[in-house]
């Protein structure tokens, strides 16, 4: 489950996303499930989203919370809506590859 918060970042107060229980991690996970999906990298989706490559790095691990704001931004840019993205109804999980494995040849490609 997630709740918003009123919390201050630096001199302004800002609704974020903070989870209670285990939740962050799910978030976490379907973002980069959907990015990857969507073969998309971080960077890609940071640029989109409007916020920075680390500050996208860390809401992916699951280390930081995101602003409401940020967690929408982040949503459009992954062509979800953001009830959606919190409660995972448009994400589906692929398997994760290995590093440095190559990908798997797609079901119907032409193999040359």
């Amino acid at each position: 489950m997630v709740r918003l918060a009123i919390g201050s970042l630096g001199c302004r107060n800002a609704l974020v996303l903070t989870s209670m229980s285990n939740d962050k991690p799910a978030i976490a996970a379907r973002i980069l499930d959907r990015r990857e999906a969507l073969d998309l990298s971080q960077e890609k989706v940071a640029r989109l989203a409007g916020i920075s490559l680390q500050q996208m790095g860390r809401i992916e691990r699951g280390v930081s919370d995101p602003k409401l704001s940020t967690a929408k931004a982040i949503a459009d840019a992954l062509n979800l809506t953001l009830d959606e993205l919190l409660d995972g109804s448009g994400v589906t999980r692929r398997p994760r590859r290995k590093k440095g494995a190559a990908p798997q040849a797609r079901v119907g490609a032409a193999i040359t």
